[in-house]
């Protein structure tokens, strides 16, 4: 399986090198390794948050490794149904984290591009490059995780109980590291942190102008102002202490409190980037303010996407994965 894996991998990459060249297009192998390694790292940074490193390494290995032998069959079977299952919720969450680094890295370009408007005719081939990141994104959703995933549930489809037995309710290994941990999604920031910023230095050369008080004021404040007019501190509180426990109705009111907050920051992210375009139209007839304002429409959505990854995504991603430990029917909503 992991031989075969791998090979569609290459098979897959190959088949988009081959389109590029052959439509005359060219690759500058470093900015494809550089917006690469963008998209792979900013949501492996969110899913160690989440997760854990050990816990990551395993939604990788357990598609293409059966559990070691020596328990008995039934046992072996739960391990292994509690294992597919874990995988599942981390790739799923993995897919998510890729969304907002496409949207993060196709923003970081555009705001460099619109800072430095002075050269007209590197305007086509910036925005070119800022499709780089979502590209990228969609192959490794599609072509990385997708058919992993798919691994995974028809792992799960053959390790379904049969009909009458007694479902495992016991704290099986894996349930056993599901458990919430503030130094390990501090850890996950410092990763995501300065996976950006070596980006920025990389490609730039300087960590840019990316902290503007205006969007940074509404990526910040709105949220907060939302979860005090909604679950409030005490439901939050609540929220993280329900990740430490097993009891599904705690773990399901613990998920729809982190939905909530991380559904604030798509709002800051709206609010943000309609205030910028109405600074643009504002300054419509100084085409030396075209640059700076829609780059402040484009940090609003830049630093709500940042914020909503290393702020809502890791409790969310970990609520979930907390719930699917303890109801092996839940799925996050969606299959």
């Amino acid at each position: 399986m992991r031989l075969r894996f791998v090979s569609g991998v290459v098979v897959s990459a190959c088949a988009v090198a081959c389109a590029v060249y052959l439509s005359g297009g060219r690759v500058v192998p470093g900015y494809v390794a550089l917006d690469l390694a963008l998209i792979t790292l900013l949501p492996l940074g969110a899913a160690m948050a989440a997760f854990g490193p050990r816990a990551v390494g395993r939604a990788f290995t357990v598609t293409t490794d059966s559990i070691a032998a020596g328990a008995s069959e039934r046992r072996d079977a739960a391990l292994r149904d509690a294992a597919l299952r874990d995988a599942d919720v981390m790739l799923r969450w993995l897919a998510r984290a890729t969304w907002l680094a496409m949207a993060a890295g196709f923003l970081l370009i555009q705001i460099w591009m619109m800072y430095d408007l002075q050269d007209p005719s590197a305007l086509f081939d910036n925005l070119a490059l800022s499709l780089e990141p979502p590209i990228l994104g969609f192959f490794v959703i599609y072509c990385v995780y997708r058919p992993l995933r798919h691994a995974v549930l028809n792992g799960l489809e053959r390790e379904t109980p049969e009909a009458g037995a007694a479902p495992a309710r016991g704290a099986s290994p894996i349930q056993a590291r599901t458990r919430w941990s503030l130094v390990r999604w501090a850890a996950g920031i410092v990763v995501m942190a300065s996976v950006l910023a070596a980006w920025n230095l990389v490609a730039y050369g300087r960590i840019g102008r990316f902290v503007d008080l205006a969007p940074l004021s509404l990526a910040l404040f709105l949220p907060l102002g939302q979860l005090l007019a909604g679950p409030g501190p005490n439901g939050l509180r609540s929220a993280f202490a329900a990740l430490s426990t097993d009891d599904p109705s705690a773990l399901r009111s613990a998920r729809r409190i982190f939905a909530f907050n991380a559904g604030s920051f798509a709002v800051a992210a709206a609010l943000a980037f309609s205030l910028g375009a109405a600074y643009f139209l504002e300054a419509i007839g100084d085409r030396m303010r075209y640059g700076p304002t829609l780059a402040l429409a484009e940090l609003g959505l830049l630093q709500s996407a940042v914020l909503a990854l290393v702020l809502a995504l890791p409790p969310l991603a970990a609520a979930d994965r907390a719930l699917a430990a303890t109801e092996p029917n839940d799925r996050g909503g969606r299959a």
